[in-house]
């Protein structure tokens, strides 16, 4: 059995929901749904350049001239002004999950995905993403390789999920053959390492090449932390039936790391 981490990846939610069988957009876009439409809370580990408090009454202050214009702040602590100032930049990376989504839009470019945040909360405190003026509320872009959910939260969500589990779900992953099995997670770890949506085989390859062709110890090593328990073994097995993409040959030299594509 897969030992579950505090903070569960887009990728683990994917499965978890067992949604796998549907193209990597399609299955981002209903985990989006369960945030808006059935409360699954949602975290987010990524810069927030420009945001203000939901409670400020003011957008902007006005520099000697009368122009507007927004203090900055290093992780909401003033720098040098206070007064009137409602304009923040944020740039903490904890580790641990510390902002929550609280509205955000599926967004779908050519070639990636992303959930567009547009408010959200920290250390208790709601916060709109705004311009750089700190006055219009805009989106900002989230990969959702940086998306995560807390463990106790989704699997107390996928209890009651799967007790009125809605009728467009109809996974058959419990009784596909091994090999599919496998596929399909690979198909998903390559394409939200290489930031790509899309699983048809030019999309793959493509994929393959910009996280650096690597080989297939470096996938093994990779697919078996993902899910010790469906690539604990059949290495051998797995790349000889793979025809996903077409792998690079020779001594590897080079090719022994991921290159994460954010």
């Amino acid at each position: 059995m897969k030992i579950l981490p505090k903070k569960i990846s887009m990728l683990d939610a994917i499965c978890l929901f067992e949604l796998t069988e549907y193209p990597y957009h399609q299955a981002v876009r209903i985990i989006h749904s369960y945030h808006q439409q059935d409360n699954l809370p949602m975290y987010f580990d990524d810069m927030i350049e420009h945001c203000r408090k939901t409670t400020d009454a003011h957008h902007y202050c006005t520099d000697e001239n009368g122009d507007p214009y927004a203090l900055q702040f290093d992780e909401f602590e003033p720098v040098g002004f206070t007064n009137g100032v409602d304009a923040y930049t944020y740039t903490q990376h904890d580790a641990a999950i510390n902002k929550q989504i609280l509205q955000c839009d599926f967004d779908q470019g050519k070639d990636s995905v992303s959930i567009g945040v547009n408010k959200f909360k920290s250390k208790g405190t709601a916060f709109f993403v705004t311009d750089i003026m700190g006055g219009r509320v805009k989106n900002s872009p989230v990969n959702p390789s940086n998306i995560y959910f807390d463990r106790e939260e989704i699997l107390n969500f996928q209890g009651s999920f799967e007790e009125n589990k809605p009728t467009h779900v109809t996974s058959k992953s419990k009784t596909q053959p091994i090999q599919l099995q496998r596929e399909n997670a690979f198909k998903y770890w390559l394409i939200v390492t290489a930031n790509l949506s899309g699983t048809d085989k030019a999309t793959l390859n493509r994929a393959y090449q910009l996280i650096g062709s690597p080989t297939q110890k470096a996938i093994w090593d990779a697919l078996s932390k993902m899910d010790p328990e469906l690539f604990s073994k059949g290495k051998t097995d797995f790349f000889r039936d793979l025809t996903l993409i077409t792998m690079e040959t020779g001594t590897g030299t080079g090719r022994d790391s991921i290159k994460r594509q954010r």
